[in-house]
C-alpha cells in the first residue's frame, strides 16, 4: 500500500508558501488625516525613506483594509530615530465593521521601539480592518507598517 501525503500551499504574489506560514497582507490604506505629501500609502510602500504623518489632530490613526477578514499574527512597524518615539502608547486595533467603527484593542506599544529596524508586535484574531491609533500624538508618524498573518483557506 502506498500512502500519499499532500501538503497544503497557497500562492502569494506568485510564490508557493506553506499554508501555515505567515505572509504579509496587502490592502487599501486609510487614515484619520495626513500631512501634505505624507499620505497613508507611504506607510505601505515598502520604502523606509517615505513616511505617513498625521496633520496635528488627535486621535490619529492609520490602517489597512484587507478586503476580507484574515487571521492575524503580527503587525510590524519601521521608524527612523526622529519618528520612533511617536509609536509609544499607540494601540493596534482590529475591526470587521469599517475603518472607523467596531475596533477592539489587540496590542499596546508601551516602550520606545528600536529605530531603523522592523519591530514586530504579536496580535491574534480574524479582522478585515487593522489600524494603529494614537490618542496623544497630534503629529503621529512612522515610515512603514506591515500586517502579517496566516491565509484563511
Amino acid at each position: 500500500m502506498v500512502r500519499k501525503i499532500f501538503h497544503s500551499h497557497n500562492v502569494i504574489d506568485g510564490s508557493f508558501v506553506p499554508s501555515n506560514s505567515p505572509v504579509k497582507f496587502s490592502g487599501s490604506s486609510f487614515s484619520s488625516s495626513a500631512y501634505p505629501g505624507q499620505e497613508s500609502p507611504n506607510a505601505f510602500d515598502n520604502n523606509t525613506s517615505t513616511y505617513w504623518a498625521a496633520n496635528g489632530v488627535t486621535p490619529a490613526f492609520i490602517g489597512l483594509d484587507l478586503a476580507v477578514s484574515k487571521s492575524l499574527s503580527s503587525v510590524k512597524f519601521y521608524a527612523t530615530p526622529n519618528l520612533v518615539s511617536r509609536l509609544v502608547d499607540a494601540i493596534i486595533q482590529g475591526s470587521n465593521i469599517s475603518g472607523v467603527a467596531g475596533f477592539v484593542d489587540l496590542f499596546t506599544i508601551t516602550s520606545q521601539p528600536t529605530p531603523d529596524v522592523y519591530n514586530d508586535y504579536p496580535v491574534t484574531g480574524n479582522y478585515r480592518y487593522v489600524r494603529v491609533l494614537s490618542n496623544n500624538q497630534p503629529y503621529f508618524a512612522f515610515n512603514e507598517m506591515e500586517v502579517w498573518g496566516t491565509p484563511i483557506i
